[in-house]
């Protein structure tokens, strides 16, 4: 997982990066800074409601384009049935987790442990 986040820090800007040359490129730069600056400011006023106001936030197309997808209904809708199917399966693939609080007290999900001293397999 650490890898992942860390090629998508390193991968995603490069890409924001690449896209806004080239729309800057097509559109002129003055018109390009305008546009950043519109998709920032929505943003910034809709982070407070939902996820697509922080991508809208972020400076970039391509996460600008995520975050208006995030705005349709449809999109939400899909995205709320496949976002715990794809946790469920990726926590069972990694195993068991284990949560501890302040008192002590634990919460396990997951596959249960195997006993090296159960005799029953």
């Amino acid at each position: 997982m650490v890898p992942l986040l860390a090629a998508l820090f390193i991968l995603v800007p490069l890409a924001e990066l690449a896209v806004i040359i080239t729309v800057a490129h097509s559109f002129g730069v003055l018109n390009t800074l305008v546009l950043l600056l519109v998709f920032s400011v929505f943003g910034a006023w809709l982070t407070k409601r939902l996820l697509a106001g922080a991508l809208l936030f972020t400076p970039g197309f391509i996460t600008d384009a995520i975050g208006l997808l995030l705005l349709v209904p449809a999109t939400r809708i899909l995205l709320r049935r496949w976002v715990p199917a794809l946790a469920l399966r990726r926590m069972g693939r990694r195993g068991r987790i284990r949560v501890r609080d302040e008192s002590g007290t634990e919460v396990h999900w997951g596959r249960p442990e195997i006993d090296d001293r159960d005799e029953r397999l």
